[in-house]
């Protein structure tokens, strides 16, 4: 992530001429995504576990999460759900036919026959980072917007000075500005995801309790909000229903038709993730 060889091919030209001066057109230096589904999940769970041991903080906790966190916070809660009071997810990335183990056993597992770091198809996952400039940010999130708008003006300047503020690296690349500043570059992982899809919500604990549904003994809800589908892609509607335990809408609905549904978690055993991993771009919260 710190090598701007690294760098997505396509977007290299906002890194020229800085930090690649003089550009670089050869193949990426780690042809390879850099985090996963238990990757992620595994460093979600040490951030838990930082906080549970901190005094008085040895209890469930809140999950907050916008857009990329879903499908790490969802699958981590599935697994753990002993560990999280309630999930809230705000514009969650949910694709419902995405991949998944495809054993309604072990629906978490990872998808057979995957090789770990992925790298196949090369203009996919043959590299670890995206990276953005600052114009390229605000037309990504334009594009998105819908009607009415759903960012408050300037608030496009708030969100890139906070990721600015977060990233000492990527804040050094890009343009320079005639304060002598620079700009800066969105730094953000190319990840491998799975087990966020409509097999995987409704799953069930040992004793066959759904973790996300209606029942009356679940001690925590989840709460989310309409977001993008199959990665960026909006879809006009999608229900997800989690078997017998009631219907999640608003995933993808139009801004103005968006529902919320709390949902609530059950106890489940707790299942292990894969190793840690370096942090990504996205929205996360936990209290």
């Amino acid at each position: 992530m710190d090598e701007p060889r690294n760098a997505n091919p396509t977007q290299r030209g906002v890194l020229s001429p800085n930090p690649l001066s003089p550009p670089y057109t050869g193949p990426p230096l780690y042809p390879h995504q850099p985090s996963n589904t238990d990757s992620e999940c595994a460093e979600l769970a040490t951030v838990v576990d930082f906080i549970r041991k901190l005094p008085g903080r040895n209890k469930p906790m809140d999950f907050i999460g916008w857009s990329a966190a879903a499908p790490s916070m969802g699958p981590y809660t599935l697994q753990h759900p002993e560990m999280v009071k309630s999930l809230f997810l705000l514009a969650p990335v949910f694709p419902p036919d995405g991949r998944w183990s495809g054993d309604p056993a072990d629906p978490l597992a990872i998808p057979p026959n995957t090789p770990l770091p992925v790298s196949d198809p090369p203009t996919l996952y043959g590299f670890p980072m995206f990276v953005s400039d600052k114009k390229g940010f605000v037309e990504a999130w334009n594009r998105e917007q819908g009607n009415p708008p759903q960012r408050e003006p300037g608030m496009e300047d708030t969100a890139w000075a906070a990721m600015m503020a977060n990233d000492p690296i990527g804040s050094k690349w890009g343009q320079k500005l005639p304060s002598g500043a620079y700009e800066g570059i969105q730094r953000f992982r190319n990840p491998y995801f799975w087990g966020w899809t409509k097999e995987t919500v409704p799953y069930q604990d040992a004793l066959g309790n759904y973790i996300l549904g209606d029942r009356p003994r679940s001690p925590a809800a989840a709460l989310l909000r309409a977001g993008p589908l199959q990665g960026h892609r909006r879809a006009r509607e999608a229900d997800v229903r989690a078997g017998g335990c009631g219907t999640l809408r608003g995933l993808g609905a139009p801004r103005q038709d968006r529902a919320r549904h709390r949902v609530p978690v059950a106890p489940q055993q707790a299942q292990g993730v894969g190793p840690r991993a370096a942090a990504t771009t996205r929205t996360r919260r936990v209290s």
